[in-house]
């Protein structure tokens, strides 16, 4: 069982031992100099991207957001039911 001191939430919210930043944090220091890289060499360099990969991604999160919500809304009638 975990125990929290109720007196003071700033300890919890910094808190780094039994989280899971340990485990997160080299993926996302190596993504994000990874963004950093691509982001300063399309700037410094003349490199002009398409849109085709923005409409694509666009319109295929919004079809996964669609369905998600869809099934979220069925679970909470289903639930609801019983």
């Amino acid at each position: 069982m975990i125990y929290y001191d109720n007196r003071s939430w700033v300890g919890l919210v910094f808190r780094y031992k039994g989280t899971v930043w340990p485990k997160a944090l080299f993926p996302t220091v190596i993504i994000t100099i990874c963004c950093l890289a691509v982001y300063t060499w399309q700037e410094l360099g003349d490199i002009m991207p398409g849109n085709a990969g923005k409409t694509i991604f666009g319109s295929t999160m919004s079809y996964l957001l669609v369905f998600r919500a869809n099934t979220a809304s069925e679970r909470y009638w289903q639930g609801r039911i019983y």
